[in-house]
């Protein structure tokens, strides 16, 4: 269903619109899919036309109808009409005139054409195509319900169902590609949404929404998102009476933010696998930058559109948009977490709402927890309630396909008597209410859909009571119009006893570019007869086809060949967990030597376990001996090799590989060359990193971050930072990666104020939140300058805990100034976190002896001795004559 979690930008919450279409009068909303699976079975007779099979320009249509092998998790809408007429005496004409039923719907789970016609990247592309194991079948909104194309064909099927409403979303990735309307705007994109408003305009009344960004974590995203509203006010306003804002914020901030499920993909690495965020702090900042976004949208066109604005239901929302701050109970239980509005932006938020949008579609029993969740503060967690589905033993309502939803409809009218006689709201709008299905059923109980027939009589039963009640309820709209991509459900397969009954696990679906699968393909197989009737027409005289072998002979595979690939995979997969779980050598070499037949994969597997092991001679030994076998590399036995020279700075070795990267010629890909740089920077050879990079012909974020990183480590800061500006103008945008060598650059040449720029664009100018390393790497710059209260306070201001790496940044800087306060302060820090950490105690020892204070240098050696802390000698390579040996340093010094 649409979760609201940003969608639609060059990164965020995306827009709704809904408008009002269909006959007024009539039975309630049946159901679109009913009617096309009924077309295809010769059920059902309609007069809205053959559906055709091919696009524009002559592509060929993925969509399929929505038919009941579509792979989408299914949210249909009412079920059949002339039953719902007669079910239970349930018409239009219980409800207040003026009330509209319909659909809602959002842009990215809807359109499709996701590299089409100018369109931008959203959030909802990278998040997909980044993590498709977060998907549950790995697929994407790329194709959806290809909207986007069949928009014209979905509307004659909307007014033939009786829809009096219909919300959708404008796509900021679709208009403004760019993220930012200084980018400029997509022309095709604004046509499409211009016809197909024109093409429901005289049906009724439309609502629409323009939504979120990427940089919800930045400031300076309220002037993006009122840009974006100002285009769509002034592009579309003239058609256009409701606007609403934000769909879903809570869920957009927990499951994008706190737990990482959704996109963006942030959390805190105890609450999710995630890479980056901070799930006790960034739900709040973009929670706080909702709600200012859209106050700051609802004052623009009500002084300059007057027309009618919305905001979803939640009562962390609900109530500044009543009183003008948080709840006081959520005031205490955040604390300092917790943004605070100014006075001026409590009294922009106060009010700043015409109507009440409502989605519901399950309800909870709540428990109060006392307990604190200490150093691990979460979104999820900071209300101290416990959520449950079943009490004394009992369910709270029937069970879905959703492990989440269970059907209880009295929930729908509690929620708006609640609402009613707390925040005494404008008018209501039940803006999603659905029930979602598998497939599990036989195909005539499928397309009867009692179930769902039942829950949206009940819970529509439900709403006309809260209305009598006395509560200003004016639409109920269903999720959804469609079958469509389900966020992290993706698109979950759907009357699985209707197929073919052939079960094909696809487990390399990333080596495919949009994840997707032949599990539809064109629907050949159910459609044949269509096909062979367009081929007729076309004039073909022969067609070739294939006959599939697991279709007629779906188990007879070679029982010797699956034997043999068995014992071949175990010992290959024996070997792997000896090296790269256990990191054991030589167990690994021992499961190496059984495999029958050592090709390309097993020994460049063999070399990355020596450089993985910490034995980077080693995998360069393994590589000499494979080459000596007449085996030959491929690009990850050279970037593996390379790594191995970069780890013992072998400009000797690394030359070598290099010449093996020049013979492969085509074979080698960016990898590699990205390999080969880092080598030779690590080997303090800049003029041939440069080299190999002019002659690269594609320069990816990682080529230029290691040219940045190759200058700034052989004291050419200034020219990593023309390097930097130099990326940004190819339109090449940094990466956390890149923004930690970029800032090492700055204070290794000392450039304070490039620095701080730096730091500062980095969340407002690419929603890249700094982690641990970019703040060291700013307390580094600031310690170099002399300026440790001002790093101390910076160390003291992150938005998460601190750890022991900017502590002992700090402390190292107050070694080279004798900073004996902070240096202190610093280490007491550090030793708090590690108190095994040797290098800890010799650069406090090394501070309190420059100080000449030797009596606190006695006292931490007793420590030493005390807490069994040892410093490990340092130690050096020597080549001579192309023989490499480790020689320790002495010791005797601390």
């Amino acid at each position: 269903m649409d979760e609201g979690v940003g969608v639609d930008s060059v990164g965020g919450c995306r827009p709704d619109r809904t408008v009002v279409v269909g006959p007024k009068n009539g039975p309630l909303i049946t159901d679109i899919t009913h009617i096309r699976r009924r077309r295809r079975k010769g059920l059902c007779q309609t007069t809205c036309g053959q559906h055709s099979r091919v696009q524009s320009g002559g592509q060929q249509n993925s969509r399929l109808d929505m038919e009941i092998r579509h792979p989408a998790l299914l949210f249909y809408l009412f079920a059949m009409a002339c039953f719902l007429a007669c079910a239970e005496s349930l018409n239009r004409t219980d409800f207040p005139a003026g009330f509209m039923f319909g659909s809602a719907s959002s842009s990215y789970q809807y359109e499709g054409a996701a590299k089409e016609d100018g369109r931008g990247s959203s959030i909802w592309d990278t998040f997909t195509r980044t993590h498709p194991e977060k998907i549950a079948d790995h697929s994407s909104g790329d194709i959806a319900d290809e909207f986007y194309y069949r928009f014209l064909e979905d509307i004659a099927l909307m007014k033939e169902v009786g829809f009096e409403s219909f919300r959708f979303s404008i796509s900021w990735s679709r208009i403004l590609p760019k993220g930012k309307l200084s980018g400029g705007v997509n022309q095709e994109g604004v046509a499409f949404y211009n016809d197909l408003i024109n093409e429901l305009l005289y049906q009724g009344e439309i609502f629409n929404s323009p939504q979120a960004n990427s940089l919800l974590l930045c400031n300076a995203y309220w002037d993006d998102y009122r840009d974006y509203a100002d285009f769509c006010f002034k592009e579309f306003g003239d058609r256009v009476k409701f606007w609403t804002t934000f769909n879903e914020p809570h869920t957009f901030a927990e499951k994008g933010y706190a737990t990482g499920t959704n996109a963006p993909g942030r959390c805190s690495n105890y609450s999710g696998n995630c890479t980056f965020g901070n799930s006790g702090t960034e739900p709040y900042i973009v929670g706080h930058h909702i709600l200012l976004s859209h106050a700051a949208a609802v004052r623009l066109y009500r002084e300059k559109y007057q027309l009618l604005s919305s905001f979803p239901f939640t009562c962390r929302y609900a109530n500044p948009l009543t009183f003008g701050d948080y709840p006081e109970t959520m005031r205490a239980l955040v604390g300092d977490r917790l943004p605070k509005f100014t006075a001026s932006q409590s009294e922009m938020v106060k009010g700043s709402l015409d109507f009440l949008g409502v989605n519901y579609y399950t309800a909870r029993y709540a428990d109060n927890i006392t307990s604190s969740t200490g150093d691990y503060p979460s979104y999820t967690t900071d209300s101290h309630v416990n959520l449950t589905t079943e009490k004394d033993g009992v369910l709270i309502g029937e069970p879905t396909a959703s492990s989440w939803l269970y059907i209880y409809p009295r929930g729908i009218r509690e929620l708006v008597l609640y609402i009613n006689r707390t925040y005494n709201p404008p008018p209501i709008y039940i803006t999603e209410n659905g029930l979602n299905d598998k497939g599990s059923l036989p195909l005539q109980d499928a397309l009867d859909d009692i179930v769902r027939l039942k829950y949206h009589r009940s819970h529509m039963s439900y709403v006309l009571e809260a209305i009598k009640a006395g509560v200003d309820v004016r639409g109920y709209l269903a999720w959804s119009f469609l079958d469509n991509f389900e966020w992290e459900s993706g698109k979950i397969c759907i009357l699985k006893s209707q197929t073919t009954g052939k079960e094909n696990d696809v487990a390399d679906k990333e080596k495919i570019s949009d994840h997707s699968t032949g599990d539809v393909a064109v629907d050949f197989y159910y459609r044949f007869k269509e096909d062979i009737n367009l081929v007729k027409e076309l004039g073909l005289d022969s067609f070739r086809f294939s006959i599939s072998w697991s279709r007629i002979l779906p188990s007879k595979i070679s029982l010797h060949s699956s034997f043999c690939h068995f014992i071949w995979e175990a010992k290959r997969e024996r070997f792997g967990r000896y090296v790269y779980q256990n990191q054991k050598l030589g167990e690994g070499f021992k499961a190496f030597n059984e495999i029958p037949v050592g090709d390309v994969c097993s020994w460049t597997q063999m070399a990355a376990g020596c450089l993985q092991c910490g034995e980077p001679s080693k995998a360069l030994e393994i590589v000499a001996q494979m080459k000596k076998m007449g085996i030959k590399p491929n690009k990850f036995t050279l970037a593996t090799a390379l790594n191995a020279c970069a780890n013992i700075a072998s400009l000797a070795e690394g030359k070598k590989v290099h010449g093996l990267r020049i013979k492969l010629g085509r074979d080698i890909d960016v990898c590699v060359d990205n390999a080969l740089l880092d080598m030779y920077a690590k080997c303090g050879c800049v003029d041939s990193a440069w080299a190999v990079f002019r002659s690269m012909n594609d320069h990816s974020i990682v080529s230029w971050t290691t040219m940045i990183m190759a200058c700034a480590i052989n004291g050419q800061s200034r020219k990593a930072l023309k390097i930097y500006d130099e990326m940004r103008l190819k339109d090449i945008h940094p990466n956390c990666i890149t923004f930690i060598c970029v800032l090492y650059a700055c204070g290794q040449g000392g450039f304070l104020d490039e620095g701080r720029k730096l730091f500062s664009s980095m969340a407002c100018d690419y929603g890249i939140l700094p982690q641990e390393d970019h703040y060291a790497c700013m307390v580094n710059l600031l310690g170099r300058a002399g300026r440790l209260k001002e790093a101390e306070e910076l160390i003291l201001g992150m938005p998460f805990k601190p750890g022991v790496l900017v502590w002992k940044t700090l402390l190292g800087a107050c070694h080279v100034y004798g900073d004996m306060e902070i240096g202190k302060h610093a280490a007491e820090h550090v030793l708090h976190l590690d108190r095994n950490d040797p290098s800890t105690y010799v650069v406090l020892s090394n501070l309190f002896a420059g100080l000449s204070n030797w009596d606190s240098v006695g006292m931490l050696r007793e420590l030493m001795e005390t807490q069994d802390v040892k410093k490990i000698p340092g130690s050096s390579w020597i080549e001579v004559e192309k023989n490499r040996s480790l020689i320790p340093k002495l010791e005797g010094c601390m």
